[in-house]
């Protein structure tokens, strides 16, 4: 398992542009139990380890992702709140429109409604 989960941070790119930080998961077609903990450890070190009073933006780019299962969702939503404490604002990229669906399915559009945003692919690695 410890060498599963050594690989799989390798699948979360994180680049800095400006005053953001976007996280890109990279090969992933899904967000899962291990997925969904990778994101939240890395996300949540961002946000402990910067100040408070900095304005930071973190952009989780959902490019390519078609499913996140119950676990990955409630973690998503946990890293909102989260952020929200320390005074940062967590975003999503690239919402698929299968992603979309499954957050009006499951009636969490009142959630994510205002954190979808467009991130212009020149300004992200692939």
């Amino acid at each position: 398992m410890h060498c599963k989960h050594k690989n799989l941070t390798k699948m979360l790119r994180k680049e800095y542009i400006k005053s953001n930080i976007v996280y890109t998961l990279k090969k992933a077609k899904r967000i899962d139990i291990l997925i969904a903990d990778i994101i939240k450890e890395t996300i949540e070190k961002d946000i402990f380890k910067a100040d408070r009073n900095q304005k930071i933006n973190l952009i989780l780019n959902l490019k390519g992702i078609k499913f996140i299962d119950s676990y990955g969702f409630r973690i998503l939503i946990k890293l909102i709140r989260v952020s929200e404490i320390y005074n940062k604002q967590l975003y999503f990229a690239n919402i698929s429109r299968e992603i979309d669906e499954l957050i009006n399915l499951l009636k969490l559009d009142n959630i994510f409604l205002d954190r979808n945003i467009i991130i212009p692919q020149n300004n992200i690695a692939a």
